[in-house]
């Protein structure tokens, strides 16, 4: 997002830039900005102070702001934890959803990635909310190159990954077959599977390379054959059209939020330990087809949302 709005100087006059002081970016010194502690206290005191200030709000991180704002303000929504039903385990999570539910009114428009997201949106905190649906994504492409058997997981360590599964299904298939690589990204938010995963590459190609960049997730890209998604939840599956930028076979769940992305090379349940080790199988054996993709990148429909552009 600071890259496209970067590349035009009519947006950086207007724009005013609320970052996380964690944030680094080249692109900092163009923009006028101030850093603040990721906390809720930082951006209450923030919204309190300057509610009559902004014409335009837009905010990336799902809960609106504190204080109702004289501005017009856009809410993007990106985290399913925060629309589903299911009783979580994370206090954090639930004292959010409260957040969110206390401070809807704040939001005069809730964007969504897909149709799944914005009709969860509506369910969870009110059919009367105004939303609209803007997919967008940095898109990159990938030159040509050698593609190895590799299966590739772009995906942090929560649960909700399903990475436990999908890695004992891995080690069950390449018990049998003697072939393929499995590359995953768990960083500290899981230590405990990250402990163990230090354990398991001793004894097969199961490669955790923790936390790693974007430029370096597209590196792992552009030589892994497959991306296998087995996730539980997503509310846009970016990882899914990454895949498909960089030329990979796509082998995901069963799940909406896939069917609305794509048109996968092939799909599993991932519930079923079984159904996975088959679709390591079916990437073995069969020729599997290229996925096609469902959405288009609106990134300027978005910058026309924040801008009044016509």
């Amino acid at each position: 997002m600071i890259k496209e709005i970067c590349l035009k100087p009519d947006y950086l006059k207007k724009t005013f830039f609320l970052i996380d002081q964690r944030y680094k970016s080249k692109h900092l010194h163009k923009l006028k900005h101030l850093k603040i502690k990721n906390n809720s206290w930082g951006r209450f005191l923030y919204y309190a102070k300057n509610k009559n200030k902004f014409d335009k709000i837009f905010t990336f991180g799902n809960i609106p702001p504190t204080h109702k704002q004289r501005g017009f303000v856009i809410n993007y929504f990106h985290q399913p934890l925060f629309v589903d039903d299911i009783k979580n385990k994370d206090f954090k999570v639930t004292l959010k959803k409260l957040f969110i539910n206390l401070l809807k009114n704040n939001v005069n428009l809730w964007v969504a990635q897909n149709k799944l997201m914005s009709d969860k949106i509506k369910k969870k905190y009110g059919h009367n909310l105004k939303t609209d649906i803007i997919p967008f994504y940095q898109e990159s492409r990938s030159k040509e190159t050698i593609k190895e058997f590799t299966f590739f997981y772009p995906s942090l360590g929560y649960e909700h990954k399903n990475h436990v599964k999908l890695i004992s299904a891995f080690i069950k298939f390449y018990k049998v077959y003697n072939t393929g690589k499995l590359i995953l990204t768990v960083g500290d938010e899981n230590r405990k599977l990250k402990k163990e995963l230090t354990e398991i590459q001793k004894k097969y190609p199961v490669i955790n390379l923790g936390y790693i960049n974007k430029n370096e997730v597209n590196e792992i890209y552009k030589t892994s054959e497959f991306v296998i998604f087995p996730s539980l939840n997503e509310s846009f599956g970016l990882g899914l059209i990454e895949a498909i930028n960089f030329n990979c076979k796509v082998l995901v769940s069963d799940l909406d939020y896939a069917t609305e992305i794509c048109i996968p090379s092939l799909s599993f349940d991932p519930n079923s330990e079984d159904d996975l080790i088959n679709a390591f199988i079916a990437a073995k054996r069969l020729d599997l087809p290229y996925p096609k993709p469902l959405i288009k990148n609106d990134i300027k429909k978005l910058l026309s949302q924040i801008y009044n552009e016509n």
